[in-house]
C-alpha cells in the first residue's frame, strides 16, 4: 500500500509538477514564449536514503532514466500541447501527451499551481497562473543554463501532505526555475522526505532535473580554461574546509580580468574567500567542501560502495567583458570505510 501511494507522486515529479486548484477570474492575456517544434532536455540526479524495511519510495526508477525531455506539439493562442518523454538508460522511453493553458494553468485534470511551462516575461511578484492556488514567483534572476546566460523566474516552496488511508506523512521541498523568455523550466530540484508516522521509519529522496540541450536558444560559445581541482580524491566522509580549483585561462586572457562573483563550481556552488592569482593566466579558487562532498552524494548513484566514483566538476564564470570561460577536471570520491583504498586524501 505504501509504494502505491509514492509511486503515483513519482511519476508526478517526472510527468509534472502540480497540485490541483480551482480558477478565479481572468486577468489580462498571457503569452506563450514557445512555439511548435520547440525542445529541451534535461539531465536528472537523485540521491536517496532510507531506514525502513520496506520503504515506500525506491531507487530503480531514477537509476534507469538517463534523460527526460519535453517536446513542444502545438500553440493555439495559450494553450502549449506538448509530450513529456522519459528515456532509460536501456535505449526505450515513454512519451505522455500533455497540454496545458499557461494563462489559466488549467490542464486535462484540472488546474495546477506549479508546471513546466508558464507564460513569457513573467516577473517576481507575478502568479504563475491566474488561478487562486497558484504559486507566486519569489525572485528573477541570471544565471548560465543549456550554455547560455538567461534570466530566470524561481519559485521556493514547502508543502506537507498525510496521505489517507495511511500512516504515512510527506514533507517536500521545492525549488523551481523557468527561462524568463519562453516560460520554459531550466531547472527542478525536489527533496521528498516519507515519514512513517506509525513505526518512525524516514526515507528520503532528492530529485534534479536540469536543462542541458535546447532549440530556443544557441549556447554562447565558451572560453575553454584548464581546471585542476586538489584534493584529487574526495573523502565524502571528511570534515575538512576547502576543495581548491586551479583555473588556467588560454594565452590572450588574463586572470585578473575574471568576474570573481560569476565564478561557479558545477552551475550552483560559489567560491568562499579571497581567490589568488599567479602571473597572467593562473586564478586558484577554493570551495566550501561540505558543499562539494552535498553536490557529489546528490549527483551520484552509491548503490554500489565497493568501488570509487569518478566525478566530474566544472568551474564556469566570466570575464569583466561578459565573456564566458568553463573547464573541468575528474576526481575520485569514495567512503572512507573502503579497505582497498590506499590514497590519503587531504
Amino acid at each position: 500500500m505504501k509504494k502505491t501511494f509514492v509511486t503515483m507522486a513519482i511519476m508526478l515529479i517526472l510527468i509534472d509538477i502540480c497540485y490541483v486548484a480551482s480558477p478565479v477570474s481572468a486577468e489580462a492575456t498571457r503569452v506563450p514564449g514557445v512555439a511548435e517544434g520547440d525542445w529541451a532536455k534535461y539531465s536528472i540526479a537523485f540521491n536517496y536514503s532510507t531506514d525502513d524495511p520496506d520503504p515506500p519510495m525506491i531507487t530503480p526508477l531514477f537509476e534507469e532514466i538517463e534523460y527526460y525531455k519535453m517536446n513542444v506539439q502545438s500553440v493555439v493562442n495559450t494553450n502549449v500541447t506538448y509530450a513529456t518523454i522519459v528515456h532509460l538508460k536501456n535505449g526505450t522511453e515513454t512519451s505522455f501527451p500533455m497540454w496545458i493553458d499557461v494563462s489559466s494553468g488549467q490542464t486535462s485534470y484540472g488546474f495546477i499551481g506549479l508546471g513546466p511551462i508558464i507564460a513569457a516575461n513573467l516577473t517576481a511578484g507575478d502568479k504563475l497562473y491566474s488561478n487562486v492556488l497558484s504559486a507566486t514567483i519569489n525572485a528573477t534572476s541570471t544565471g548560465t543554463y543549456a550554455g547560455d546566460e538567461r534570466e530566470v523566474n524561481c519559485v521556493y516552496m514547502a508543502q506537507n501532505f498525510t496521505f489517507p488511508y495511511s500512516s504515512l506523512t510527506q514533507l517536500v521541498n521545492y525549488s523551481i526555475f523557468w527561462d524568463k523568455t519562453s516560460g520554459i523550466f531550466v531547472v527542478m530540484n525536489e527533496t521528498i522526505v516519507m515519514i512513517d508516522n506509525a513505526d518512525g521509519y524516514t526515507t528520503s529522496i532528492f530529485v534534479s532535473l536540469i536543462i542541458t540541450e535546447t532549440n530556443i536558444w544557441s549556447p554562447t560559445p565558451a572560453i575553454v580554461a584548464k581546471v585542476f581541482i586538489v584534493p584529487r580524491f574526495i573523502n565524502l566522509k571528511s570534515h575538512g574546509k576547502w576543495i581548491l580549483a586551479f583555473v588556467e585561462l588560454p594565452k590572450g586572457y588574463k586572470a585578473k580580468d575574471i568576474d570573481l562573483s560569476t565564478v561557479m563550481m558545477n552551475g550552483t556552488i560559489a567560491i568562499k574567500g579571497k581567490a589568488i592569482i599567479i602571473g597572467k593566466r593562473l586564478l586558484i579558487v577554493r570551495f566550501d567542501r561540505s558543499e562539494v562532498i552535498s553536490l557529489i552524494k546528490n549527483s551520484t548513484s552509491w548503490k554500489n560502495k565497493t568501488k570509487f566514483v569518478i566525478v566530474t566538476l566544472t568551474i564556469t564564470g566570466k570575464l569583466k567583458d561578459g565573456s564566458m570561460f568553463q573547464g573541468s577536471d575528474k576526481v575520485r570520491a569514495f567512503f572512507p570505510y573502503l579497505r582497498h583504498c590506499r590514497a590519503h586524501p587531504v
